[in-house]
């Protein structure tokens, strides 16, 4: 599917609205849901071109701006200026992550040409950790975190993990280490909560975003061929 149909969608949350970044198939035919959650810098290029590779295997994505309530619509940063972020990014923790991933849900439920009974969730940093918390919140058929950032400080959401969850890494994340992923290892383990793991040995914190030095092809095109028959796998079920 080459044409997609592409378009910003607004979302109440609360007082606040919510721009969402929309990709589909040209049909009215009801299609299941994958949110896509971004990273720090914004629903950008890179996170609307994740959207739209989402669309063309036959879903309809949605990606939430979850700078909302700081900035205007629209609002990225370049990836060489995170200081730009660090103010933005404190606006932003479970509770508001959790809501924003209800509202989008909520959103698409009442859309008729959503299958909502199908819902996957897929982020990539800030959105990976988005990915864990609306796991705990929605009932996904599939979360995949991307280098999900902070997870190591929510493991009391473990045992609210609805559908199965899969977690990208790289090796070399200085950000993510392996005490970390050892520690919500240990916890998915004890909860009994099905989950994979998917640990790239020379790939480092941020890298399957093609427009980062930290892009390492092998490892994105890895993680992207598994990902997709993730997807495949829990959304074409009945």
């Amino acid at each position: 599917m080459n044409q997609l149909q592409t378009t910003f969608v607004d979302i109440q949350v609360a007082a606040s609205t919510m721009r969402t970044y929309s990709a589909r198939p040209p049909t009215d035919q009801k299609l299941p849901l994958v949110i896509v959650f971004q990273e720090a810098f914004g629903v950008n290029a890179h996170i609307q071109d994740v959207a739209n590779r989402i669309g063309s295997l036959g879903y309809h994505a949605l990606a939430p701006e979850l700078f909302h309530r700081a900035v205007p619509a629209g609002f990225t940063a370049a990836y060489n200026d995170f200081p730009s972020i660090v103010p933005i990014f404190k606006t932003i923790n479970e509770a508001t992550l959790s809501e924003d991933a209800l509202a989008t849900y909520n959103w698409a439920a009442k859309q008729t040409n959503i299958d909502i009974d199908k819902c996957a969730a897929i982020g990539f940093c800030l959105g990976g950790r988005a990915t864990f918390i609306a796991n705990a919140v929605l009932p996904l058929r599939a979360a995949l975190a991307y280098y999900g950032g902070g997870i190591a400080d929510l493991l009391h959401l473990v045992p609210n993990q609805y559908g199965p969850i899969h977690f990208f890494w790289g090796a070399l994340d200085k950000h993510i280490t392996a005490e970390h992923r050892i520690a919500i290892h240990a916890a998915m383990t004890k909860s009994d909560k099905s989950f994979s793991e998917h640990v790239y040995g020379t790939a480092d914190h941020a890298f399957f975003c093609d427009d980062r030095p930290a892009y390492h092809s092998a490892a994105a095109h890895s993680a992207w061929g598994i990902s997709k028959a993730i997807l495949e796998d829990a959304l074409s079920q009945a």
